[in-house]
């Protein structure tokens, strides 16, 4: 309803533009999203103290888990999900998306950890860390053999995300919100998020200090991951069965399985089809470009910072509550990056906007990578400070990954995001689909494949010139981008622009 915004006040409509009678449907949503986002923060807290604390493991293990582990798993999950899709009802496809991240979990806790010394493969590892070369780029997989289970972890809890936040919740949010309702809900749902972060991060940080094994904080937060989980599932049946179903009736979206009856279905690009739309539109492949290069850089970064966090924390517990602060600093940094953001659109403009992300990444990323090279120096500097070195490689890797993310979800979405509106509806609809296939999912895996195969030539201690080198020649690359987005941008709006002039001239004379 376009009234709407004229119905609140200009600070309601910026932290609370909901009705009262819309409550009712915003409310439940909201719970279930802060419910996704509370289990998705600490699996992924929990899943990085598992693998970087476990026996023979390192940093190095974080890139393989992502290339053989993540990537692999999500193409098989992605695909039975769309064999489901076309045979069951969309609410029995929720269950059965659901249901097995409750039941892996409830078997983690209750029989694979408490089992790790019997499961594990150490004998195997053993022998395999005897034949293969010391400094052999093949030893980060060694440790994903040995710890499986913890492996599995990783994987499953990187799954979550893709599944339970990408597939389940936004498909459910689009079927049950109309257009109106989504202009104001969805502006909500980044502060809930943030929320979550911020209360999952206390509870990683208060079990850590309370336990003395990382198995007894792991117990208390898988507990509250299941009792999440059921609460989600739980408010999805209860808004299908009561809240959201004439809605969903009058959809077609209430029994039928595969395409609704009375709603277009949403447009899915193969991964071929993907990539010919990117290589063949320069506009849309620059686009494509950014998504994979802030992919590539921040993996790149955290790798590194990961190491040198694994030998400031050994202890595991130490290690997850370092986690939990590191998540509860993001949290709080983005809640006035959120109010800062979309200032810095509206007054400083789309292109300036756009520059915050690999300027904020790519100097402090210098900053770190040079610590890193000149560590020798820095402690002569430390030990004036009465600081360790490893302290101050930690801290500028943190404070590195804090601005970085929060730039990242409150600047660089957003201006990716409004790159696509001038566009024409099939080149808009479709461009979306195709960076969405092929950019976000490549960032990830190209920086796995990155880091492995800089592994196979260096040892992580002397790779961060090289792995320097290449971030900053792929933000200058960004840069560059940029530019051609923001030139090509600026014409296409203002060919947009014209022709909402055209048409309002039209309608004024009819």
């Amino acid at each position: 309803m376009p009234t709407d915004e004229k119905e609140f006040s200009t600070l309601r409509s910026i932290f609370w533009p909901i009705h009262r009678h819309e409550l009712r449907r915003f409310v439940p949503m909201g719970v279930m999203m802060f419910f996704i986002l509370f289990n998705f923060s600490v699996l992924r807290d929990s899943k990085d103290a598992l693998v970087m604390t476990a026996k023979g493991a390192g940093a190095e293990v974080l890139p393989l888990l992502k290339v053989g582990g993540v990537i692999p798993f999500a193409f098989l999950t992605f695909f039975i999900y769309l064999k489901l899709s076309n045979i069951v009802r969309r609410q029995t496809l929720f269950y059965l998306s659901i249901l097995p991240f409750v039941l892996f979990f409830i078997i983690f806790d209750l029989y694979l950890f408490p089992n790790r010394e019997l499961l594990h493969l150490d004998t195997l590892a053993d022998f395999l860390e005897r034949l293969l070369p010391k400094n052999s780029g093949l030893i980060p997989a060694v440790s994903f053999i040995r710890n499986w289970t913890f492996s599995l972890y990783y994987i499953v809890a990187e799954l979550w995300g893709s599944v339970v936040i990408s597939l389940l919740f936004w498909g459910f949010a689009n079927d049950v919100t109309t257009t109106s309702e989504a202009k104001r809900f969805y502006v909500l749902f980044p502060m809930i998020s943030n929320f979550a972060l911020i209360m999952s991060s206390f509870s990683v940080i208060y079990y850590a200090k309370q336990s003395d094994a990382l198995g007894q904080a792991l117990d208390s937060l898988i507990f509250w991951v299941v009792a999440s989980a059921l609460v989600i599932i739980a408010l999805y049946w209860w808004m299908n069965k009561s809240l959201f179903k004439e809605r969903l009736k009058h959809q077609g979206l209430s029994h039928e399985p595969g395409k609704a009856d009375g709603k277009k279905e949403k447009l899915k690009l193969s991964l071929r089809e993907s990539l010919k739309l990117i290589l063949t539109s320069r506009y849309l492949g620059s686009i494509a470009f950014i998504v994979v290069a802030y992919g590539l850089c921040i993996h790149v970064v955290e790798v590194l910072w990961k190491a040198q966090m694994q030998l400031m924390f050994p202890k595991q517990t130490d290690y997850l509550k370092a986690q939990g602060y590191y998540t509860l600093a993001i949290g709080l940094i983005n809640f006035p990056m959120m109010l800062v953001g979309t200032n810095v659109i509206r007054r400083m403009g789309w292109k300036k906007a756009a520059y915050a992300t690999p300027l904020i990444l790519g100097t402090t990323g210098a900053v770190f990578f040079g610590l890193l090279i000149f560590q020798g120096d820095l402690e002569i500097l430390a030990s004036n400070w009465k600081i360790s070195v490893l302290s101050i490689l930690v801290t500028t890797g943190a404070i590195q990954g804090i601005l970085s993310k929060s730039t990242k979800y409150t600047l660089f979405d957003a201006t990716k995001e409004m790159a696509l509106i001038p566009l024409d509806q099939e080149e808009k609809v479709k461009g979306k689909a195709a960076i969405d296939v092929v950019a976000s999912r490549f960032g990830k895996f190209g920086g796995g494949v990155l880091v492995l195969g800089m592994l196979s030539i260096w040892t992580l201690q002397s790779i961060p010139i090289y792995a320097g080198i290449l971030v900053l020649s792929i933000i200058g690359i960004w840069f560059l981008s940029l530019n051609f987005i923001d030139k090509r941008f600026s014409v296409l709006t203002e060919k947009l622009k014209k022709e909402e002039e055209n048409l309002e001239r039209l309608e004024e004379h009819i």
